[in-house]
């Protein structure tokens, strides 16, 4: 109480996230928290516990059965605890089986290596997001913020990683071309730009042209290329060689702009 009566504001907290408006829980975007080491599931889920816009619906290791189990809950992402390292062909088919139990929703898998096939296989199978266990705690936020509203967001190792591998692919095949060669020169602006991750909005004012227009011709690029994802996109155009130059560049710049 002050002199007046009144009672007294209570002192500024210090603390800039004490300050945000709590998220009801029935708001909050709701994770499957997944991976074979509980270690690690238990970090995971003390990060993502701190922010008020996710919560942990289910948990589960990377076992068929618990995860059948375990996807009965409403999800909206699933964030994976999987290494991404050198992988022989069986181990690439392990992955895209694992991967195929979470289509349709939007997976990050969180990783201490990369291997240029292993991305790749993540990628064309629906992944959003690939993060290194050594980035900070924000690059991995950021990514699932992301994947939520249905962007992809790459860190720039991964992105080295493909394009070293692209590096090694001199010829893109004759069928692929085909799919390529039916895009128009403004699709293949849309396609080269939304590869970098950007919303549809954000290409719209890049390119000057109106969100429905974005829309419809996103539409008609997946269908001519094959894709069904914005992420099996990303992936399609740095594998066939539909992302050069400039748009490679805006992708290591979007990126960093996510991770500052």
């Amino acid at each position: 109480m002050n002199r007046a009566g009144e009672e007294a504001p209570s002192p500024r907290s210090p603390f800039s996230w004490t300050e945000a408006r709590e998220i009801p829980r029935h708001e909050r975007s709701k994770v499957l928290l997944c991976g074979d080491h509980s270690l690690y599931r238990a970090t995971l889920r003390i990060l993502v516990e701190t922010r008020d816009d996710f919560r942990i619906v289910a948990e589960s290791t990377c076992e068929s059965t618990a995860l059948v189990y375990a996807l009965r809950s409403e999800i909206d992402l699933v964030l994976m605890d999987h290494e991404l390292g050198a992988a022989n062909h069986r181990q690439l088919a392990g992955l895209e089986n694992l991967l195929a139990h979470f289509t349709p929703r939007p997976v990050v898998i969180v990783t201490s290596a990369l291997d240029p096939q292993a991305c790749s296989t993540a990628l064309r199978h629906g992944v959003s997001g690939i993060v290194l266990k050594a980035r900070g705690e924000e690059t991995l936020l950021d990514a699932m913020v992301s994947a939520v509203r249905g962007q992809v967001l790459l860190d720039r190792a991964v992105l080295t990683a493909i394009l070293s591998e692209l590096g090694s692919e001199r010829n893109v095949s004759n069928t692929e071309q085909i799919k390529i060669d039916q895009l128009t020169p403004r699709e293949r602006e849309i396609a080269e730009v939304a590869c970098t991750g950007v919303t549809n909005k954000q290409i719209a004012e890049r390119l000057s042209i109106s969100e429905a227009t974005v829309r419809h011709h996103l539409g008609a690029i997946f269908g001519k290329l094959g894709v069904s994802t914005r992420s099996e996109l990303a992936a399609y155009g740095y594998r066939h060689r539909l992302v050069r130059g400039r748009a490679t560049a805006d992708v290591a710049s979007a990126v960093d702009a996510a991770r500052n």
